[in-house]
């Protein structure tokens, strides 16, 4: 499977020539029982993120299990099930992979050397011990992390794989949110950003082909773009910082 997946992206990368960095991956605990699974290159990219491959493990007396999955950074690469939760001795297995097709430069993408990048975002049932693993299971299951850019494999390392016991939060959430208005506008909007961490904020408008038409970085809870250069048509507002990306339509006439 991996053969022929590596195949198609050398053919879809053999137009251009992009850097190829080796990517380190991690499992970072976000908030309550949620992870999230980053990414951290170690030089620049804007070429195809072609496949990737990891797998997670849990014990199994914990008692626990996945009940809700996101890929975040779907513009990037779709990442799913690979195959059903394995039970193997006192642990608990579930492999995911993911496959893009788009260079980075068509989605006004770029990895900076050095920078985490959320990818996956993965909510467990209960509290329990939760690791992002290379062992002998994955090892004999096609589990092992494994990633190819411009179809060339460039795994790096598992890094911070200490066992981590997730702790039920007791800070109230606010699920982020995106709103721009006046929605119709024909001029300067205004992006109501809530639940966002403080920070920069990374802001992008496609139009109705998909085609990155502006781009901006803003701080919440709220911020002000011009859009009076568009022309009159529909378009998408996404508003991404690091693992959430929030979406809204506009009209601009």
């Amino acid at each position: 499977m991996r053969t022929i997946i590596t195949t198609a992206a050398i053919a879809v990368a053999s137009t251009a020539t992009f850097a190829q960095p080796v990517l380190d991956i991690t499992l970072a605990h976000t908030s309550g029982t949620t992870y999230e699974v980053r990414i951290r290159p170690d030089d620049s990219f804007d070429g195809v993120f072609s496949s990737l491959v990891f797998t997670l493990r849990w014990n199994a007396a914990d008692g626990i299990g996945i009940t809700q999955f996101d890929t975040p950074a779907s513009d990037r690469i779709g990442i799913a099930p690979a195959a059903p939760v394995a039970n193997e001795a006192s642990y608990m297995y579930r492999t995911f992979s993911g496959f893009g097709f788009t260079p980075f430069t068509e989605l006004g993408a770029a990895w900076i050397p050095g920078e985490e990048y959320a990818l996956f975002t993965v909510t467990f049932s209960g509290t329990g011990n939760v690791e992002l693993v290379n062992d002998d299971w994955t090892a004999a299951n096609n589990g092992d992390f494994y990633v190819s850019l411009n179809g060339e494999p460039r795994a790096g390392n598992i890094y911070a794989t200490e066992i981590t016991t997730l702790v039920e939060s007791t800070t109230p959430f606010t699920p982020p949110a995106l709103s721009v208005w006046p929605n119709p506008t024909d001029g300067p909007v205004r992006l109501d950003l809530q639940g966002f961490s403080p920070g920069p904020i990374e802001v992008y408008v496609h139009d109705a082909t998909g085609k990155l038409v502006l781009r901006t970085r803003v701080t919440g809870p709220q911020a002000d773009i011009d859009v009076g250069a568009l022309t009159s048509g529909t378009y998408q507002v996404s508003a991404r910082q690091r693992s959430t990306t929030m979406r809204s339509p506009m009209v601009v006439h």
